[in-house]
């Protein structure tokens, strides 16, 4: 009969004898799992003789004697003490065990260890020991994530670059530790690590991804390597260097890629300026040979400067133009106040954004010279959206709204500035630049220094000009509010990104001196801007701006937070959001910050209606529209149903402005989203219309539904808002233009930055000349499924039903006598006239009167509704290059089967614009031609006629 052990007391009683071979035969039976979790309190009673042995440097068993003590102070849940016995154990302490002991200590070991790497301490030896068994035994059992994702965190680079070699496929291996810099880690020098060891391992491979190394060098700032390797790659393989170009052009800021144009020239990069860029882009000339007759440098620095995307970009939008005008026109006839009149000129802008169609604008003249003021401005700025990208020839283009000597309207020619600003945004040439500059030091009215602010802020966006600093800091200087705020924000982005101490500190001491709140709240903004995606560089800064009394100063470190942790997800980052959207006495403060919850989390969208849940029922009206619009700009165009779910009670809410938030939100949530992808589109759509028609609702309410109307049809139907790129990497612009775009809550002209956040849904394929090939592209999807929404019918006014008219008895019994002498009388005169008429004029008569009430049936083709059918039940599309391709649509597309003669240089799924390999690169290529841009064109002066000949007067 087997003996049940009931107490641990004989085993330790033995510690006490003076043999140690009694002393090791009582610690190897107490170091059996199952006794210490048995008999753990009974242990620890005498705990004392099991340290003294350890500590006895003559016993031979001392290490086991740390193993049974770091056991015991487990189970007592002093993990501090159990960990320090674990590694006095070393060897003796078995990494390999899976028990909850061992992964306890393990864990507790790491932690350790990494905040002594972090705070640049040297681990102690035995610590570190036991790490690199940890690491040794994870290799062995070929756990590469798990090493991958821990050395990472403890800084052990080494055995990164060990777990890499061992992989049995490098570039998914790579990919992984790619995903990791991107997307989880917060420390901008420890993601600055990591991409300067991938940069060398990618160089290792036998095919190198150039992509992927030029994507790690845009972190890095450095432009120079990036040029080295696009000019060894031009000579060995263009097509590459081409792809990549465009890649850096979405990834890279503006001034980063000027340099690498320089770099890549060897002169400064005097850039041919884009008003006089290739006709070929508006479709005035041909393409092709334009484009031959370019060298393959020369491409590339094209490519680089953005005209080549831009173009491409204006030729799909224009070409999928699937706009409804109708819509707008109920708009129209629903405004009857000026916040409305504006509201649908903007709404205008967004749904047209890069179509250049102006048509409502110039079939409603009339009714657009109704703005005066401020409206006359956001109206006329308004085309800068509509022509966005359409830079060739912008200037004459503008020339009406522009100053002139002859233009009395300030807040026309402002309004034209700011609109060449929208037109180049984040894309200006030198000569524009200069332009602009030169009109804003020979502006003298207020209004058109504010409207030059803006679109000077525009085109230098990201440049770190430090002539335009300086000329827009002295236009901050004179003290006027509202050409300030203009240049605040103007200031920062200029310096966006770059974390420019010495603009900082000229910024936030005068935001401190001056008395003008419209100063102080563009100067928020603008510092805001000049830290975005500098993560922890800018904690110092956030502590000071938060710590101040001014609330205008403490929403300036909230947007802070929001540009500098822009996509990280960061835990701390939000719980600071968090405390002050429930702590602050500021209502405006309070809002900012729940918007910037937004920010912070907008690549962990599904996390955001759980954090802001509660919020959303918050008593604080200010801090239900911040939970809306963080919704809108996190989950933006991705149907998050969760997200609906909160925003649906809001678009009811008793306070007006809380309803208008979240309207724009839910529109933003649901671009681009079909009826068969997220059915509330159709009920959402039938909200707002009924909104903007009722009459008793709040104009504020419908400034919302209107800006949401034109949101959820930008571009033509044919752009999402995006705040990363499809790569992945934060896109600078759409962030900083989402952050200007909150401010029209305090200034409606500043709604036009949400274009910058627009992105067209597009494959643009292209051949090595940089054209279009007209090629098939075959969508594995129900034509239905990814369909854009049925344009609107007209109603048709219904007749007026008339209404019989009362009639006594008695005159009706004399209206009835009367009617039947009448037929007596006419059956009498019939039978004389018969007895005249011929049998032929009879036949005749009959023939006519069969033939006038013959029943004529109206033959309908029956191809149609068949057609209709047939596509219905279709299981597959074949759509053109250029094609709209949704973000939901990209993983069921690819290029039919019978296609053999081009092959895609990155996977259809990515999306954008794709280089195409040519198999047969030497016989003919079908190629699409350019379209006309629409909008006014320059007024040409028509030569003189030719005099008459001569002749002789003769009187």
């Amino acid at each position: 009969m087997a003996c049940v052990l009931t107490s641990a007391g004989g085993i330790i009683s033995l510690l006490d004898e003076k043999e140690p071979e009694l002393q090791i035969y009582a610690l190897e039976r107490l170091n059996d799992d199952s006794l210490i979790r048995q008999f753990w309190a009974e242990i620890a009673d005498s705990l004392e003789p099991i340290e003294i042995l350890y500590e006895d440097e003559s016993f031979a068993a001392r290490k086991l004697a740390a193993l049974v003590a770091s056991k015991v102070y487990f189970n007592l849940g002093s993990y501090s003490d159990s960990l320090n016995f674990a590694l006095a154990a070393d060897e003796m302490f078995d990494v390999t065990e899976r028990s909850e002991y061992v992964q306890v200590i393990i864990s507790s070991a790491i932690e350790t260890y990494k905040e002594q790497r972090k705070n640049g301490e040297i681990p102690e030896k035995r610590l570190e020991s036991m790490v690199n068994r940890m690491f040794t035994k994870c290799l062995d059992s070929k756990t590469l994530r798990q090493v991958i994702g821990i050395a990472i965190e403890c800084r052990r680079f080494d055995v990164v670059e060990t777990a890499i070699a061992q992989s049995p496929n490098t570039n998914d291996t790579l990919a992984y530790c790619m995903h990791i810099a991107k997307n989880l880690v917060t420390s901008r020098e420890l993601r600055k690590e990591i991409l300067r060891l991938l940069v060398a391992q990618y160089t290792k491979l036998a095919t190198p991804d150039y992509i992927a190394i030029c994507q790690c060098l845009v972190f890095l700032d450095d432009p120079s390597m990036v040029s080295d390797t696009l000019r060894s790659l031009l000579a060995k393989d263009a097509l590459m260097a081409y792809q990549i170009g465009f890649e850096l052009y979405q990834n890279a800021p503006q001034g980063f890629l000027n340099k690498v144009a320089e770099f890549l020239r060897g002169v400064a990069p005097a850039a041919a300026p884009a008003d006089a860029s290739e006709e070929a882009a508006e479709g005035e000339a041909a393409a092709a040979p334009a484009s031959a007759e370019k060298s393959s440098s020369d491409k590339l620095v094209e490519i680089l400067k953005g005209d080549k995307t831009t173009q491409l970009n204006l030729q799909f939008l224009i070409r999928n133009n699937k706009s409804d005008l109708l819509i707008l026109k109920h708009c129209k006839d629903s405004c009857r106040n000026t916040i409305c009149h504006t509201a649908t000129v903007i709404a205008n802008s967004f749904m047209h954004s890069g179509t250049t169609t102006d048509k409502f604008l110039r079939d409603n003249l009339e009714w657009l010279g109704r703005a005066t003021n401020w409206a006359k401005f956001t109206a006329t700025s308004s085309l800068g959206v509509i022509h966005k990208g359409h830079e060739q020839g912008a200037l004459d283009r503008m020339a009406t709204y522009l100053p002139k000597e002859s233009n009395s309207s300030p807040y026309q020619d402002g309004g034209g500035l700011y609109a060449l600003g929208l037109i180049h945004a984040n894309h200006g040439s030198e000569e524009m630049i200069k332009y602009l500059v030169d009109q804003l030091k020979n502006a003298r009215d207020n209004t058109v220094r504010h409207g030059a602010c803006l679109g000077l802020g525009l085109a230098a966006m990201g440049t770190e000009n430090r002539e335009v600093y300086e000329l827009l800091n002295s236009q901050l200087t004179q003290d006027d509010a509202v050409v300030g705020e203009a240049a605040g924000i103007a200031m920062g982005l200029v310096m966006m990104g770059t974390n420019h101490q010495e603009a900082i500190n000229e910024m936030c001491q005068y935001a401190a001196d001056t008395q003008h709140e419209k100063i102080i709240r563009g100067l928020a903004v603008g510092v805001a801007m000049i830290v975005f995606n500098r993560l922890e560089e800018a904690d110092s800064l956030i502590e000071n701006l938060m710590a101040d009394k001014d609330a205008a100063i403490r929403r300036c470190g909230i947007y802070c937070i929001a540009m500098a942790y822009a996509g990280s997800g960061l835990n701390e980052a939000l719980r600071k959001l968090l405390h002050v959207a429930v702590s602050d006495v500021s209502d405006d403060v309070r809002r900012a910050a729940v918007e910037s919850i937004g920010f912070v989390m907008f690549r962990n969208q599904d996390q955001v209606p759980s954090i802001v849940s509660l919020l959303s029922e918050s008593y604080n009206p200010s801090v239900r529209y911040g939970s809306a619009m963080a919704l809108g700009i996190a989950c933006a165009g991705t149907g998050n149903k969760d997200a609906l779910a909160l925003l649906e009670p809001l678009t009811d809410d008793s306070v007006a402005f809380v309803r208008q938030g979240a309207f724009v939100a839910e529109s933003m949530i649901l671009i681009q989203q079909t009826e068969v992808m997220q059915p509330k589109v159709s009920t959402f759509r039938e909200k707002l219309r009924k909104t903007i028609e009722d009459k008793h609702e709040d104009a504020i309410t419908k400034f919302g539904a209107i800006i949401g109307t034109g949101i959820i049809d930008a571009g033509g139907r044919n752009t999402v808002i995006g705040l990363s790129t499809r790569s992945g990497h934060v896109h600078a612009p759409s962030v900083v233009g989402m952050l200007v775009f909150l401010q029209f809550w305090f200034w409606y002209p500043l709604t036009h930055f949400l274009s910058l956040a627009f992105r067209p849904s597009s494959i643009i394929c292209l051949n090595k000349n940089l054209d279009m090939p007209k090629i098939d592209i075959r969508s594995d999807a129900k034509p239905a499924t990814f369909a854009y929404p049925d344009p609107l019918e007209e109603k048709k006014s219904k007749e007026k039903e008339k209404v019989e008219t009362a009639v006594l008895s008695t005159t009706a019994k004399q209206l009835a006598r009367q009617k039947n002498r009448k037929i007596k009388r006419e059956a009498s005169e019939m039978e004389v006239d018969a007895s005249d008429a011929t049998p032929k004029n009879s036949a005749t008569s009959i023939a006519s009167t069969a033939s006038s009430t013959a029943v004529k049936i109206k033959e309908e083709p029956m191809d149609v509704d068949e057609e209709k059918e047939a596509k219905k039940n279709a299981k597959f599309e074949i759509l053109q290059n250029p094609c709209r391709a949704l973000n939901q649509q990209l993983k069921v597309l690819s290029l039919p089967a019978d296609q053999t003669r081009y092959s895609p240089l990155k996977p259809l799924t990515s999306g954008g614009i794709i280089l195409l390999r040519d198999a047969n690169p030497e016989d003919p290529e079908d190629l699409l031609e350019a379209v006309t841009a629409g909008g006014p064109k320059p007024e040409v002066e028509e030569p003189e006629p030719e005099p008459p000949a001569p002749f002789e007067y003769i009187e």
